[in-house]
């Protein structure tokens, strides 16, 4: 009977160990889950931010869009403005020339007098 106890122990110290061994991996696993859970909200966070920084993009694209038509408009107006500068130049330089010719003619008629 004594070694029928024994062995009953040496079965049960067998079987603590087990179970401590499987309480160490089961609390491995807790941690891991823990981790896991932590990284799944980091990522959550992540995709959040990307998907702002996404709309941001995309406001600053059209933005810049928006700013290269004005540019475009603005540049077309500079030029419309230079060829109506280079007009009135020309009828300047014109009725410059008109008032020389005036002007002598003017001194030609006081020298005829």
């Amino acid at each position: 009977m004594e070694e029928t106890l024994k062995k009953i122990l040496d079965k049960l110290d067998s079987m603590d160990k087990r179970l401590s061994q499987v309480e160490s991996k089961t609390n491995k696993i807790d941690d891991i889950e823990a981790k896991v859970n932590s990284i799944q909200g980091d990522v959550s966070s992540i995709k959040g931010q990307q998907n702002e920084n996404n709309k941001i993009l995309r406001a600053l694209e059209h933005k810049a869009d928006v700013h290269r038509a004005e540019m475009d408009n603005l540049i077309h107006d500079v030029a419309d403005l230079q060829g109506g500068m280079e007009d009135i130049k020309s009828k300047f330089d014109l009725i410059d020339e008109l008032v020389t010719r005036n002007k002598l003619d003017i001194i030609n008629l006081r020298k005829t007098k």
